[in-house]
């Protein structure tokens, strides 16, 4: 379960960029955050995820908890390893790698369950990556970049999912609950089942 707790961050030690943020996640639930740009939404997850670290960014007050641990200054590399996978905005893609060897990448820090089978549950999320599976992902069409790197982060089966996504990529919502073409940010944490993918309600932080 994920607790933010009343954030802020500050950029560099000056720019605000979040102030009085809280939101709640629990087993798998997803929420969805929506809002213009420069309202938060990456900033949100990067804060979740520790990648704050990277842009001279801080959470200044307030604190972030995921399976009941303070995790709010804790560094990306020790929040991964706890489950909380993020996937970035922009389809950042392995581009000299096959389709198939970005999905291995994914898949380094998975416990228990077969490399096949988890080629097998993502190859049916999305079918055409199997057809596309040994081609250059450089070579990728957008839409089909943005499948893949949603299933490279399933690979790594993860606690907890951020997305990122414009909204307007029909990628994200394969096999999951269509909405509308704002922008939106999604979190979801699992119960032990493959996530289904991204729900969003009009305009709000929504829950399912």
């Amino acid at each position: 379960m994920l607790q933010v707790n009343n954030i802020e961050v500050i950029y560099n030690q000056v720019i605000l960029a979040l102030k009085g943020v809280s939101l709640r996640v629990d087993d798998g639930k997803i929420v969805a955050l929506l809002g213009s740009n420069g309202a938060g939404k990456s900033t949100t997850l990067k804060a979740i995820s520790g990648l704050l670290s990277t842009e001279l960014g801080d959470v200044s007050a307030g604190s972030i908890e995921f399976d009941a641990q303070r995790i709010e200054h804790s560094d990306p590399v020790g929040i991964a390893q706890m489950g909380v996978v993020q996937v970035m905005e922009g389809r950042r893609v392995l581009e000299h790698l096959s389709v198939e060897e970005n999905l291995r990448v994914g898949s380094l820090r998975r416990n228990g369950s077969s490399l096949k089978d988890d080629l097998d549950k993502v190859y049916t999320y999305f079918p055409r990556l199997r057809d596309l599976r040994q081609r250059e992902s450089g070579y990728l069409s957008g839409g089909e970049q943005q499948m893949l790197v949603i299933s490279r982060g399933l690979m790594a089966h993860p606690k907890l999912m951020l997305l990122q996504s414009r909204g307007k990529n029909g990628a994200v919502a394969r096999g999951a609950k269509r909405g509308g073409r704002a922008r939106h940010r999604a979190l979801r944490v699992r119960d032990g089942k493959w996530p289904r993918g991204v729900g969003r309600r009009g305009g709000k932080i929504a829950r399912e």
